[in-house]
């Protein structure tokens, strides 16, 4: 192989490598969604928006659930941008009336674990996109995070997924376990991942008090 030849290889191979950065750098619309791998979990897409900076900022809106066992849902609607967004939530095939659309909060009562079924339009001039997404509702906390990208035009999209806990106040609501109940939480937690959807009903069904998460 003579020295021209391998440098010609050796400048296809670097143009090869660079070539994925040209690509993402062009992509219109802010990055592309982070679609889970084989086997990533709720919580490991939670886990990998904080990771990659996507905070609630980001967000066109966070829609925040907080389902109790008495069957009380709680919601608030953070909205980064406040107009045009239309959000309804269905319930096993069943409207939720009583969602919140602003941080004021509301409360659903005598909703259970169940399938979530988020319908979303958003209003641009001369523009509307439509997008939904699809989750299971457990006890504990979650959140549907509206994404300025991707969906079928690329614009916008929904994702349902478990709503991480501030570590302050986990660690607070974990100091303030009653003491016959600290075996109870750890046998949770040795088996489902902190902050899953089978993290809380174990908790639950344990007959610990979830934390009470600020509002607002």
């Amino acid at each position: 192989m003579t020295k021209n030849t391998e440098k010609t290889h050796l400048t296809l191979l670097v143009l090869w490598a660079l070539l994925p950065l040209a690509v993402f750098a062009q992509a219109p619309g802010g990055p592309p969604p982070l679609p889970p791998g084989p086997g990533m979990s709720d919580l490991d897409m939670a886990n990998r928006l904080n990771e990659a900076g996507l905070k609630q900022t980001n967000y066109l809106a966070t829609l925040e659930l907080s389902l109790r066992n008495s069957g009380d849902l709680w919601s608030i609607m953070k909205k980064t941008a406040p107009q045009g967004l239309f959000v309804t939530v269905e319930h096993d095939g069943a409207l939720i009336k009583d969602i919140a659309k602003s941080k004021k909060p509301k409360v659903a009562e005598a909703v259970g674990p169940g399938v979530l079924n988020i319908k979303a339009r958003y209003s641009r001039p001369g523009k509307r996109y439509e997008e939904r997404c699809y989750g299971e509702l457990s006890v504990g906390f979650q959140q549907v995070v509206f994404l300025p990208y991707g969906g079928e035009d690329g614009y916008f999209s929904c994702q349902v997924l478990p709503r991480l806990l501030p570590d302050e106040v986990f660690a607070e609501w974990k100091k303030g376990i009653a003491a016959e109940k600290t075996q109870s939480y750890s046998d949770c937690a040795s088996v489902h991942p902190r902050g899953s959807g089978g993290f809380w009903t174990c908790i639950d069904a344990a007959g610990i008090v979830l934390p009470d998460v600020p509002t607002g």
